[in-house]
């Protein structure tokens, strides 16, 4: 009887430790003992056994199902190197059952018999619980050392393992860690926002671990990481602890910036640029030379009135009082607010839109689906050739079915194995629907920080005002898709305080 061996470890080490040898030699001995010729030998390093995605593997089910082959038999150390997910074992096993190949232990009393296969079974599920209970102990493990303060992952930008002694202890780098430093204290001022503290902090040098520069969302990431003020937060293990090893950044400095980034604090930005009896200037652009309008005071007889006007000396084209500028702002903002009806058709088309999301998310699971059912029909019509019409010889048969089981048999595992993303919308949408209905209240509520998000939020171009009213606005892309969904709705007409906002 001809048998292949099949050998695998999970790590490096025990690749280095010879443990393959150990595992090839018993399996050869088990070959010898039996009176089995070893035809090839596959061998897995530091491949884990909780998928059947695995080079050598793959290549000796793809070998055994080549009936030119004559594999009878597939040899292991114990089927803990054969498989740890029960769904699969049987899989496998079902799939070598219909090729006329059985499978050997070295170590373990499996045959074809009742008894042997019960025994397999057991065996099969023991292995399965035995992974089950690493990753259980891996876990605990990490949420231990995480407690005590050891950062059990890859050190993250700005740390390093301080050597090889201790133990993947980290410490703060000597190169970049000073630049860390420098960004927490620059934000933690309130003069730049996230974008201009990045741009300074790239001119000084500052890159990710590959040499390229930060991105705005790595670097808001970072901003928030309190493993920079010596503390460890991984709510996924249900962990919050301080470190044992030295934090680049003060407590303190690092509060400051989450209150700004929460918008607890208001950014401290200089006079000259954000003063919040102004909340429209440099928002607001000239219609007449395009540049920001400024804003000051102007002291009357009896009274102090504040005024936005044009700071270019060749244009002076406007002048108004504070007051009557954010009234007909005000009045912009409730112009926005949408007809109920178009809420609910932009709530619908929005869902709409994330059911098609879901659909992509899910994609892979149909798509393995019908993959399935195709290779099944193949299956057969190759049956219904070969025993009904005989329009195909057995060897074409045999080999053509031998490849499809083995097909078959990997879309079923897949298929067991893939998930579908399940995303909660409601939360967005109530926000959306929410900032779409009280624009102007939320500005009003809002503290001078905050308005000018809620205007960089609405406007991303911002506003030009030719002394008289506003020009036409550019609106965030909240307002341009309900303007789609309204123009692509037949006989639905647009309210007025629309047009300048929802048509082009």
């Amino acid at each position: 009887m001809k048998a292949v061996i099949y050998c695998r470890v999970s790590t490096k080490e025990q690749v280095q430790n010879f443990s393959l040898h150990t595992q090839q030699k018993e399996c050869r001995r088990h070959c010898q003992s039996h009176g089995y010729e070893v035809a090839r030998v596959f061998t897995d390093e530091g491949e884990s056994a909780k998928t059947v995605d695995r080079p050598a593997f793959q290549e000796m089910l793809t070998y055994c199902s080549d009936r030119k082959n004559g594999i009878e038999v597939v040899v292991v150390y114990n089927l803990s190197r054969f498989s740890r997910d029960t769904f699969d074992h049987h899989a496998i096993r079902g799939l070598l059952m219909k090729l006329g190949i059985t499978l050997r232990s070295c170590t373990e009393p499996i045959d074809d018999s009742p008894e042997g296969r019960f025994i397999e079974g057991i065996m099969s599920a023991a292995a399965n619980y035995d992974n089950m209970q690493k990753a259980r102990r891996t876990i605990a493990g990490m949420q231990e050392a995480l407690r005590k303060g050891r950062w059990t992952f890859a050190p993250p930008l700005g740390y390093r393992v301080a050597s090889a002694a201790s133990g993947g202890k980290i410490a703060p780098d000597s190169d970049v860690a000073p630049l860390i430093r420098g960004v927490f204290e620059d934000y933690a001022t309130g003069l730049r926002t996230k974008s201009e503290s990045l741009r300074r902090a790239t001119s000084l040098g500052l890159r990710t671990r590959h040499g390229r520069p930060l991105g705005l969302q790595a670097f808001s990431k970072l901003l928030q990481n309190p493993i920079y003020a010596g503390r460890l937060s991984v709510p996924s293990l249900g962990v919050d602890a301080s470190g044992d090893f030295e934090a680049i950044v003060d407590a303190g400095v690092f509060a400051r910036v989450q209150a700004l980034l929460q918008g607890k604090r208001p950014m401290l930005a200089p006079h000259l640029r954000d003063r919040p009896e102004f909340p429209l200037r440099r928002f607001v652009r000239c219609a007449h030379c395009d540049k920001p309008l400024t804003a000051s005071f102007s002291t009357g007889r009896t009274k102090k009135y504040g005024y936005y006007h044009c700071r270019t000396r060749s244009c002076r084209g406007v002048s108004i009082k504070s007051k009557e500028m954010e009234r007909q702002f005000l009045g912009l903002l409730q112009s926005l607010q949408p007809d109920a009806s178009y809420l609910r058709l932009f709530r619908a088309v929005v869902i709409d839109r994330w059911k098609d999301r879901q659909a992509e998310t899910a994609a892979h699971s149909t798509g393995l689906e019908k993959r399935l059912a195709d290779l099944k029909s193949q299956k057969d019509a190759f049956v219904d050739a070969y025993v009904l019409k005989r329009q195909i010889d057995q060897a074409t048969y045999t080999d053509r079915v031998a490849r499809l089981d083995l097909d078959i048999a990997n879309a079923e595992m897949e298929l067991n194995a893939a998930t579908v993303e399940a995303l909660d919308i409601d939360g967005v949408l109530g926000f959306a629907e929410q900032m779409l209905r009280n624009a102007s209240r939320l500005w009003i509520d809002a503290s001078p920080d905050q308005r000018r998000r809620v205007q960089d939020v609405l406007f991303p171009e911002g506003l030009s005002f030719d002394g008289r009213g506003f020009g036409t606005a550019v609106t965030c892309s909240a307002f341009n898709q309900l303007r789609e969904v309204v123009g692509e709705t037949d006989g639905v007409a647009s309210p007025t305080g629309f047009e300048p906002v929802f048509w082009p």
